[in-house]
C-alpha cells in the first residue's frame, strides 16, 4: 500500500476527504451513548497513529519490513473492526430496513392491546413485576428462540398468570405478535446506556436495550412500584395514569411510518428534557438488582 497516495493533492481527492470524514462522523453518531463508542475513538486514533508512523516516519527512514508489516495489520483491522461493532451494524441495517419507502411491502397485523392494557393495569394494582415486548416491523425471531414458545391468543387472563409471582416464566419477556403471544420466559438484551439511573432495575433495563436493538414497543410494570412504563427507541416514559396505556399504544402502533418520537406518550412530561432526566422519571424509586425484578 503507497500511503503516499493518500494524501489530498486535487480536488476529488478533497472530496473522498469529505467522505470519509462524514462515514466516520455517521458511526460516531450511530454508537453515541453506548460502550462502542470509546471503542470506536480509541480504533480511530489507532489506525490514524499507524497511518502515520507509516506514511512519513517508516517511509523516511526506509523501513521497507515493518512498513510491510503495518500495512498488512491495517487491513486486517477492518474485519476486526466489523467483529467489534456487529451489533451496531446490526441496529444500523435495521433502521435502513424499517424505512418508510418498505411500509407498502408489508402487512399490518392485528392486535389486541386492550387485553394487554388490562393486564398491565392488574398487574400494576398487585404490584407484580412484567415486560411485554409488541413486535412491530422487526420480527423479534431471535428473542423469541430465548424463550419458551407459546402461540396463544393474547388474552389478559393468560398475561396475568405468566407474571404471577413464582410461575415458571414469570421473570422473563413476552413477545406479542399480532393478537398472539409468541413466545414467554424470554431473555432481553440490557440497555448500554450509561445515562441510565441507577435506580431502574433489571427489567427497566431490559425494556430499555430491547426498544435500542429493534422498533419494538415495550411495556414495563414495575415490581417496587406497580409504575407502568412506555420503552420506545431507547426512550422510557411512565404511563400516568395506567388507564391510559391502551390508546398510547394504539398511537403507536396505528401507523408504522409514523415517527414514533412524534407520538404523545405522557403530556406532563418535560419533551425539552435531556434523556437522562426521562430515564429517571421512568421508575424513580426502582432498586437495581431486586428481587423479582430480572427480566433477563
Amino acid at each position: 500500500m503507497d500511503f503516499h497516495s493518500l494524501l489530498p493533492t486535487t480536488w476529488p481527492d478533497g472530496v473522498q476527504f469529505v467522505v470519509i470524514f462524514l462515514v466516520i462522523y455517521g458511526l460516531l453518531r450511530l454508537v453515541r451513548g453506548t460502550i462502542a463508542a470509546s471503542i470506536l475513538r480509541g480504533a480511530l486514533l489507532m489506525v490514524a497513529a499507524a497511518i502515520v508512523l507509516a506514511a512519513f516516519v517508516l517511509s523516511a527512514f526506509e523501513l521497507t519490513v515493518l512498513q510491510a508489516i503495518l500495512s498488512q495489520l491495517l487491513n486486517a483491522v477492518i474485519f476486526a473492526l466489523i467483529v467489534v461493532f456487529q451489533p451496531e451494524l446490526r441496529r444500523g441495517l435495521l433502521s435502513l430496513g424499517e424505512h418508510r419507502f418498505f411500509d407498502r411491502f408489508r402487512a399490518r397485523p392485528r392486535s389486541c392491546l386492550d387485553d394487554l392494557a388490562r393486564a398491565a393495569v392488574n398487574l400494576s394494582r398487585e404490584r407484580h413485576g412484567a415486560l411485554f415486548a409488541i413486535e412491530r416491523r422487526a420480527a423479534l425471531n431471535d428473542i423469541v428462540e430465548t424463550g419458551v414458545q407459546i402461540e396463544a391468543d393474547a388474552r389478559a387472563e393468560l398475561l396475568d398468570n405468566i407474571f404471577w409471582p413464582g410461575a415458571p416464566l414469570h421473570d422473563g419477556g413476552v413477545v406479542i405478535r399480532g393478537d398472539r403471544v409468541i413466545a414467554a420466559g424470554c431473555i432481553c438484551p440490557l440497555a448500554e446506556r450509561r445515562d441510565i439511573s441507577s435506580r431502574l432495575g433489571t427489567r427497566h433495563r431490559a425494556g430499555i436495550g430491547m426498544s435500542e436493538q429493534s422498533d419494538a414497543v415495550v411495556v414495563i410494570v414495575s415490581e417496587e412500584t406497580g409504575r407502568v412504563s412506555v420503552a420506545v427507541d431507547g426512550e422510557i416514559r411512565p404511563i400516568d395514569p395506567p388507564s391510559d396505556l391502551a390508546r398510547i399504544l394504539r398511537e403507536l402502533t396505528a401507523s408504522t411510518t409514523e415517527p414514533v418520537d412524534e407520538v404523545e406518550i405522557d403530556p406532563d412530561a418535560d419533551d425539552d428534557a435531556p434523556p437522562g432526566d426521562a430515564l429517571r422519571r421512568a421508575d424513580g424509586d426502582e432498586r437495581p438488582g431486586s428481587e423479582g425484578e430480572a427480566a433477563a
